[in-house]
Order: structure tokens, then C-alpha cells, then sequence
């Protein structure tokens, strides 16, 4: 099984169990409720990444950084519900 499951440059899954996930190069949109429940503390989006879709990253617990490209242009509603564990974020300019 992949660790990326991607389609038109929409990541629609991600089946990694680890600590620190890097998203691929090419990803434009991460899909509604990708990373719902993992286990993940740190994830890194790619340059190239626009769209952050409803609930992404709904209920990872255990997030505490996340690094958004500067592409960024929207963050779609409840994308970081119950991530209550964040110390580090940054949004980048122009993100709606």
C-alpha cells in the first residue's frame, strides 16, 4: 500500500503511521479530512499546495507544528478542529 494515495493533484489519503509526514511535491489541494485521526506531530506541505480542504486534519490530536507553503490560498472550514495540541503555526499572507 502507498503512503499517498493522490489523483489530479488532490492528495485524497494518506496512510502513514509516522511521527513526521512530508507531502509530496506536485500536491496542489490536500482533500476533505486526509489526516483525520492521525498520529502525526509535525506535517510539511509542499510549495505548490493551494487549497487546504474541510476538515484536513480534523481531530490529529497529537499535531503540534504544521508548515504551510507560501501557495496557500485558502483553508477551508474546520480544517484544524481538534488539533488541540498546535504550538507552531504560520499563515501565510493572502489566505482566506
Amino acid at each position: 500500500m502507498s503512503e499517498f494515495e493522490i489523483e489530479n493533484d488532490v492528495l485524497l489519503k494518506c496512510n502513514s503511521e509516522k511521527e513526521r509526514i512530508v507531502v509530496p511535491d506536485g500536491v496542489k489541494e490536500i482533500g476533505q479530512f486526509v489526516f483525520c485521526q492521525s498520529k502525526a506531530k509535525e506535517i510539511v506541505l509542499p510549495e505548490g499546495v493551494e487549497i487546504i480542504g474541510k476538515s484536513a486534519f480534523n481531530g490529529v490530536m497529537n499535531l503540534e507544528k504544521i508548515v504551510l507553503p507560501n501557495s496557500l490560498k485558502c483553508i477551508e472550514e474546520n480544517a484544524f478542529s481538534f488539533c488541540c495540541n498546535i504550538k507552531e503555526i504560520i499563515i501565510p499572507k493572502g489566505v482566506l
